[in-house]
């Protein structure tokens, strides 16, 4: 592949979208330098005018790709703004920095270590740890207004929500409590506060007794927050833990304390940019004026901010609607554009949605629609609930069956409570739907069956357990013979006053041999494995991951399968201890505490869009449906604050829940549907939102329901079925898409090459794996090597064997081995890495960049993929910075020479090709591969080192492209479910022929 023609590809898509930009737009992406604040309605093109923005700015300016840092808010965001960025610049996107505020938090945390020694090893604490520490701190102190005197605990969650509206804000603990004063007297000042007339014995001016009681009721349980906060703080710290919020706290800290962090921050961010800025909080606020705040920009920084006060709905999450005004008040010589041009809606949403949003924002601008669109905002009222689902339901019908694709409709609701009968309808409609909201695991009756398998594998006598385990369908046990067990089982407990136990009375009938097999096999398991390798045992021997796999809805309930082994994963890294036992009470505190294991449905590849109005923000659709809109559900849902704080909060305000209103309407292109009902499943009266009277009358049209409901009261009966949607795991359509969103990694076409099935449940599938001590091992080794030449790299010279050998031990006090493999491994690993450096140090140098993570295109003759990897170290051979370099990948094991077979050894050599081949154009083209190199850290059994190099000829090169075309196109075509390798030994191909065994089909 050229590199030249793919720039100049790049170059052209640049022109011909900026071509297309209107005035307003071309000056925003052509207002490169200095303060700029765009106000973007929705539907402006506001992605499209920063991603441009970032192109304008490398493609005019000697900026290098590094020295651009984006913040947008969430994880689909950096990836969408990414990939139109890539179609501008081409591979230089990768280099841009695209973050989340979290994840750029995280980024300085990882590349910056050096400035947070006490953060280097800390691992993140996890709700249910966080919860377990508060009570014990509410415990160990004599708090009066945090605890009741007849609940102990019941402000638990309110003292986790009130530390983490601290964190957003971006205080420490003492910067909390030194609000406290200034707040109290704020309060003792206020109208409220004093009688404007004579009442009874109080004159006009006197203090109410009862407010200035209210007030010390405040502070006091605000000095008890504050209490609880630094004890918190102190308790994670001691522990050598943090939480989520703790990463932009940290940043801000170090950032205001130490000025040699900022200036290198500032050094390298030359152009900051800030998409959705009406929904930053103060912590996020600081940590963009820190970055560019430097003292010869003089209030002029290049800091580039898109956003719109009438879309801002995070104010609960600590958002405050003064950020916006304040950019104008903080910075020098701001140009302020307005995007009024709406690419997205029809002139009728525009001019509804107007008409609601002047009543929060008197000033709003109007936007002007360039749709030809004319028809109205439909507005009906039903009788019943269960009308206004139906009708939905059967009016998307009708929208797919004249072509609307299905996921270019979307259903917009303010919570998730009426999820359930939606889909119910869905599936006996048979229509195909997503549902982008998340939901709660444990309340899963699959998810809920498998935890009571490892309840009866951790204790075999809990009878409620294995009484409730009979019955699950993975176990594909009789029901109607389990109640006859059960009623026989409790008739002969009675009649012989027996203290027996159910596990024992199976034992004796021949039909639950296999099932007390299992639960003897696994207990067996649990003592002599760590806890991860029995809950990847109890999915295979149950049968639960086949049952899953062969169910309709495989995608969803994998995903949710993952999502908890993930869970157990995380916490058993963290604690090498960690058991069986453990997990259990850990889903008993998580049920106990009333915290959620949330996780997003698996993506189904195309179906009606399903939503709640705040996870809407930042989409559109061609049909959009805006359901059961009342008063209770968006006026009278709004939030309250149960612990007065400080801090400038969301409490609720009607204008948000306008606000929200206004951006679920704007999602819509050509039309949207505004539904309510007169009441709900329990007969409880309704009252429709007033949001509906303040939109826009000639905007609007109010239809009749009632010869709706007399056709289709018959149809009532669909919302009892239990039919489920086709969303099978092997959906060939599902899997070409899941190989488009995935980058190729050489792991990946290296399992593919060994066996497609393989590829298949590792790769795509990504079924739940066991994190070997083998893993676990090459991983510390790793990091113990990177932590080295970091610190090498920080010190101008290479450091001492102590040195290494500190890192390695540093590296295996946070691996999570298990007590008796950590002594082990620390004696290998450090023997290994002791004479490693003696062998090596000499040739060693400090011109090296670390970690790389790389990503560029691929261009193949139907399609593009994106190839990416993770390179351990770059050493720059002449000049730092360019010229030919010297790419090295660490390797634990067999050095090559000793692999036992060609596969394994051709495999090594595809590696050092894909680095090639990866590395193409890296820098802009600034380096060179010289050399790839498989650096074998430990020795062979004659203490020799290797390292295993190859040349990349072009003819390797291209028969790796040939590799990876083959590959897409089976993979693509769905051919690939039919090339399994066969052999005897794969667990791949076994575990496909037990899911079709008899099926007679192979998708």
């Amino acid at each position: 592949m050229k590199i030249s023609s793919k720039k100049t590809d790049a170059q052209k898509a640049f022109l011909a979208a900026y071509e297309k930009l209107n005035v307003n737009q071309k000056e925003a992406v052509d207002s490169i330098e200095g303060p700029v604040m765009v106000i973007a309605g929705p539907g402006t093109g506001k992605t499209q005018i920063l991603t441009l923005r970032i192109a304008n700015v490398l493609r005019t300016t000697d900026t290098a790709p590094e020295s651009i840092l984006a913040h947008t808010f969430t994880n689909a965001g950096v990836r969408n703004m990414r990939e139109r960025l890539h179609s501008y610049i081409g591979d230089e996107a990768y280099r841009v920095g695209i973050y989340t505020f979290h994840s750029f938090a995280e980024h300085i945390l990882q590349h910056y270590r050096s400035y947070f020694p006490a953060h280097e090893y800390a691992t993140v604490i996890t709700d249910v740890e966080k919860a377990k520490l508060l009570e014990t701190i509410l415990t160990e102190h004599e708090f009066t207004e945090l605890i009741s005197a007849y609940d102990r605990f019941s402000s638990l969650a309110q003292v986790m929500d009130a530390i983490g509206n601290i964190k957003q804000e971006g205080l420490t603990p003492a910067e909390f409590e030194a609000r406290i004063p200034a707040w109290e007297a704020e309060q003792m000042e206020a109208e409220t506060m004093f009688y404007k007339r004579a009442t009874g014995k109080y004159g006009a001016g006197d203090i109410k007794p009862t407010e200035l009681q209210k007030v010390k009721k405040r502070v006091a349980k605000a000095r008890e927050v504050a209490t609880v906060f630094a004890a918190y703080q102190a308790a994670l710290q001691k522990q050598n833990r943090y939480d989520f919020s703790d990463m932009i706290i940290t940043v801000l800290t170090e950032l205001k304390r130490n000025e040699n962090l900022k200036l290198d921050l500032q050094e390298q961010y030359q152009y900051v940019l800030v998409d959705e800025h009406q929904d930053t909080n103060d912590g996020q606020n600081q940590l963009i004026e820190l970055l560019t705040d430097a003292e010869h920009l003089n209030g002029h920084p290049n800091l580039f901010t898109v956003g719109d006060e009438k879309q801002a709905i995070y104010r609960f999450q600590g958002a405050s609607d003064k950020a916006f005004r304040h950019f104008t008040e903080h910075y020098t010589d701001v140009k302020v554009i307005s995007l009024v041009e709406n690419y997205r809606s029809s002139a009728p949403i525009l001019s509804a949605a107007h008409e609601l949003i002047v009543h929060s924002l008197p000033e709003a601008t109007t936007l002007h629609s360039n749709s030809e669109e004319t028809k109205p905002v439909s507005v009906r009222e039903f009788s019943d609930y269960k009308f206004e689902l139906l009708f939905v339901v059967t009016d998307i019908q009708a929208k797919l069956a004249a072509g609307i694709p299905p996921n270019e409709i979307a259903i917009i609701y303010r919570s998730n409570k009426h999820l359930t009968e939606i889909k119910t309808l869905f599936q006996e409609y048979q229509i195909p739907y997503h549902v982008l909201s998340r939901d709660t695991l444990l309340d899963d009756p699959m998810i809920q069956m498998f935890v009571h398998l490892l309840r009866v594998v951790a204790d075999p006598y809990d009878d409620h357990s294995l009484g409730t385990l009979l019955f699950a369908d993975f176990l594909g046990l009789d029901p109607l013979g389990v109640v006859d067990t059960l009623r026989e089982y409790r008739k002969t407990r009675r009649d012989l006053a027996a203290t027996g136990n159910l596990i024992g009375f199976l034992k004796e009938q021949a039909r639950y041999h296999d099932l007390t097999t299992l639960i003897a096999n696994l207990k067996r398991h649990t003592a002599n494995h760590q806890f991860v390798e029995t809950f990847k045992e109890a999915l295979h021997l149950s049968g639960y991951l086949s049952h899953v796999l062969a169910r309709t809805d495989s995608q969803t309930a994998l995903r949710k399968i993952e999502v908890l082994f993930n869970e157990s994963r995380k916490q058993a890294d963290r604690d090498p201890g960690y058991q069986l036992a453990d997990f259990i009470a850990f889903v008993d505190a998580a049920v106990s505490y009333g915290l959620p294991i949330e996780f997003t449905a698996a993506r189904v590849g195309s179906g009606v869009q399903c939503m709640t109005a705040h996870g809407s923000k930042g989409l559109e659709f061609e049909q959009v449906y805006l359901l059961n809109t009342t008063r209770s559900n968006w006026e009278k849902s709004r939030g309250f604050s149960a612990i007065s704080l400080p801090l400038e909060r969301y409490v609720g305000e009607l204008d948000d829940e306008r606000r929200l209103f206004y951006v679920a309407l704007t999602r819509a292109k050509s039309h949207v549907s505004i539904s309510s009902s007169r009441q709900d499943w329990t007969g409880k009266a309704l009252e429709p939102s007033q949001f509906i009277e303040e939109l826009a009358a000639d905007a609007i049209e109010h239809l009749p329901t009632e010869t709706f409901e007399v056709e289709h009261e018959r149809k009532l009966v669909q919302f009892f079925s239990t039919t489920t949607p086709s969303e099978s795991i092997f959906d060939p359509v599902y899997l070409a898409e899941r190989f488009t969103e995935e980058n190729l990694s050489v792991t990946a076409l290296n399992n593919y090459l060994d066996c497609p099935l393989r590829y298949l449940f590792r790769n795509l599938i990504q079924l739940p794996d066991t994190y070997t001590s083998a893993l676990r091992y090459g991983d510390t080794m790793h990091r113990a090597l990177e932590d080295f030449f970091k610190q090498s790299k920080e010190q101008g010279k290479v450091l001492s064997k102590t040195a290494l050998l500190d890192a390695y031990k540093k590296a295996m006090d946070t691996s999570g081995f298990t007590e008796q493999d950590w002594q082990m491994f620390l004696t290998k690993g450090r023997r290994s890495l002791g004479m490693y450096h003696d062998y090596y140090h000499s040739s060693w140098t400090t011109d090296v960049l670390l970690e790389q993570y790389v990503r560029r295109t691929l261009s193949l003759p139907q399609y593009e993929l994106t190839l990416s990897g993770k390179i351990d170290k770059i050493e720059f051979l002449e000049t730092f910075g360019s010229g030919p370099v010297r790419v090295v990948d660490y390797k634990t094991g067999k050095v090559f020479s000793k692999k036992s077979t060609k596969a394994q050894k051709q495999a090594l050599e595809r590696q050092i090709h894909f680095y090639h081949l990866l590395l193409e154009g890296y820098k802009s083209g600034d380096i060179t591969v010289k050399e790839a190199v498989l650096d074998f850290v430990e020795p062979s059994d004659e203490n020799e080192f290797e390292q295993k190099s190859l040349a990349t000829s072009e003819a390797d090169r291209t028969a790796l492209i040939q590799e990876i075309e083959s590959m897409a196109s089976d993979v693509l075509s769905g051919e690939f479910l039919e090339k399994g390798c066969n052999k005897k030994d794969c667990e791949a191909c076994r575990l496909w022929s037990a899911l079709h065994e008899g099926s007679g089909q192979r998708t």
